[in-house]
């Protein structure tokens, strides 16, 4: 489940000088569960990936074990100067275990890789997968989001 307002919105249209960057400006903010959800980010893999409904995959990104470290009350990982290419560009992830079982995740990318879809329904999936288990350890949680059209071609919800 979404929250907030949170969006995408491109870049640079193509011009006869420079043509089209495949870069996406990005902000989600959701709550990947409210019970049950056990995931340990330190230790685990996690994937971000956005596909439009019933549509090809826009952006399949990873941050591997490792990457997360404990900041606050959550999880945070952060890569200013891309140096994790499988990350596709995304600055800042944070996830946060609470003691309802309540699992906020937030994520930011000033220029992550991936087009700027068009508006309509995003398929968003968070999965988390533990290397050391194997595909046995993957825990994953899905929304299907409506975004609507803004100004230049940007992307919001709700």
């Amino acid at each position: 489940m979404l929250q907030r307002r949170r969006g995408i919105r491109g870049y640079a249209p193509a011009r006869p000088h420079r043509p089209a960057r495949r870069q996406s400006f990005l902000r989600l903010q959701a709550t990947l569960a409210t019970a049950g959800f056990t995931v340990s980010p330190p230790s685990d893999e996690v994937f971000l990936q956005i596909r439009q409904a019933n549509g090809p995959e826009l952006l399949c990104a990873q941050v591997p074990a490792g990457k997360f470290m404990k900041m606050g009350k959550g999880y945070k990982f952060w890569d200013r100067k891309h140096t994790v290419p499988s990350a596709q560009g995304i600055n800042d992830m944070f996830v946060q275990l609470r003691s309802n079982g309540h699992v906020p995740y937030r994520t930011y990318g000033r220029r992550v890789n991936f087009p700027t879809p068009l508006a309509g329904d995003l398929e968003i999936t968070v999965g988390f997968r533990d290397p050391t288990v194997g595909d046995a350890s993957n825990r994953c949680s899905r929304m299907r989001v409506p975004f609507r059209a803004g100004k230049n071609g940007a992307l919001h919800y709700p």
